[in-house]
């Protein structure tokens, strides 16, 4: 069995369960109350149980009561169906610093789950995904998906992001995050697949210091952005195709250069990731520091058309910038 990459899930299917989360997410007070009272008269409804999540993810961090409720939500998905899809998504975390006492039991539950069915690669790569602030445990669980799977891209492609996320830049670990994402790419046969991993693959030999394999996968995501087939995806590589090679022209110097992919990345227009979680803003914080004010101050107010709910911290950082600040942008990752 290959499982399914959610990466490349259908934005106008009602029932895909990554956007039935994305609906939750939006919902008002009084349908969440509705939601929650079909979900005690039935608990195996997994779509209303979908929708909540998502709504809980948004709110678990301000609201107490959401925080215990989407606790409780993921442990049930992890009891009764450990090999859901949407357990290895970020919906289904439980964030280790905020909220320890829930990572760990829902830790326990996976390790019971995992020592159950040691074989099954959806449970497996669930658990790893939600293990990731224990990297090491969950480095050894991509590991094993690949053993099961070796002809999967997929489980390169989270070995590679997991360890981008975890280690320094330019250690051996991110040379080995490189090797799996250039793995992932010559394992993924469709060229409209292949496309979704080339930001990535641009972003880690960034990091990596390949400037070469950097600046050649930034290079082919612009390329085929809209000319395969146009979705949801192409915002994405507008944006992060653009900052990868924005990045490598300040670091050479040419700064005209840097300036037109700031805007040109600003241009994007949105994806439902930088629309709800907002744009990874590196390369801007790295253009404030080299004193292009304008610039990203032209940045920050493009970011406000499609970054949903963020337009007052945008504008705050902007008046900063403009009274010769140099304020940390939201998501500098």
């Amino acid at each position: 069995m290959v499982k399914k990459d959610k990466s490349y899930f259908d934005p106008s299917d009602p029932n895909d369960p990554t956007n039935l989360v994305m609906t939750g997410y939006k919902l008002k007070p009084s349908a969440v109350a509705v939601l929650e009272e079909r979900l005690k008269r039935d608990p195996s409804n997994i779509n209303c149980r979908l929708k909540l999540m998502g709504y809980y993810f948004k709110t678990c961090h301000e609201v107490k009561s959401d925080s215990r409720k989407q606790l409780q939500c993921v442990l049930w998905m992890i009891e009764k169906i450990p090999d859901h899809e949407t357990l290895g998504t970020p919906w289904a975390e439980v964030h280790k610093e905020c909220n320890p006492q829930g990572y760990d039991k829902c830790k326990k539950l996976w390790l019971m789950q995992l020592a159950k069915y040691p074989d099954n690669v959806s449970i497996v790569t669930n658990a790893a995904s939600f293990l990731r602030p224990d990297w090491r445990l969950a480095e050894k669980l991509y590991e094993r998906a690949i053993a099961l799977e070796p002809n999967n891209p997929f489980w390169y492609r989270k070995l590679a992001l997991l360890l981008q996320r975890a280690v320094r830049k330019n250690s051996p670990r991110m040379r080995k995050a490189l090797a799996a994402m250039q793995d992932a790419v010559r394992k993924t046969k469709e060229l409209y697949r292949r496309r979704y991993l080339y930001d990535h693959l641009a972003e880690i030999a960034y990091e990596a210091g390949e400037w070469s394999v950097a600046e050649n996968a930034a290079k082919k995501s612009l390329s085929l952005s809209g000319k395969i087939r146009k979705d949801w995806y192409d915002g994405n590589a507008i944006h992060n195709g653009n900052c990868i090679l924005g990045r490598l022209a300040l670091r050479s110097g040419q700064l005209k250069k840097a300036i037109s992919h700031l805007d040109r990345a600003g241009q994007t227009y949105g994806s439902p990731q930088l629309n709800s979680f907002g744009p990874n803003m590196r390369f801007a914080q790295e253009m404030l520091r080299a004193g292009q004010r304008e610039a990203v101050i032209r940045y920050l107010n493009e970011c406000k058309r499609f970054w949903e709910g963020k337009s007052e911290t945008l504008s705050d950082c902007i008046a900063q910038i403009e009274r010769g600040k140099s304020p940390r942008l939201p998501r500098v990752i």
